[in-house]
């Protein structure tokens, strides 16, 4: 019940173009689903930590099918190369 309300208020957040807070919502969705879920990864969650790290990056999380999935991050143009690149380099 807790990600179906929190999937609610991401998209009331976007809805009002608020970032910041949606992105707050995606970390607190990755830290479910790596803590409670257990679909994630040592690799995946050392990627979300690093873009969760680099300022601009509002949030970061796991999304696809788990156990691997994809990165996906919140933040503007600028910052989502930025993200991608300090990312790659830290791995």
């Amino acid at each position: 019940m807790v990600e179906i309300e929190r999937s609610n208020q991401a998209e009331a957040l976007l809805d009002a173009g608020d970032i910041k807070n949606f992105g707050r919502l995606m970390n607190e969705c990755h830290a479910s689903l790596r803590d409670l879920y257990e679909v994630s990864c040592l690799e995946l969650n050392a990627m979300v930590d690093i873009a969760q790290s680099i300022e601009g990056c509002y949030g970061a999380r796991l999304t696809g099918a788990g156990l691997g999935g994809v990165l996906g991050e919140s933040g503007g143009k600028r910052k989502r190369r930025r993200v991608r690149a300090e990312t790659g380099e830290e791995l």
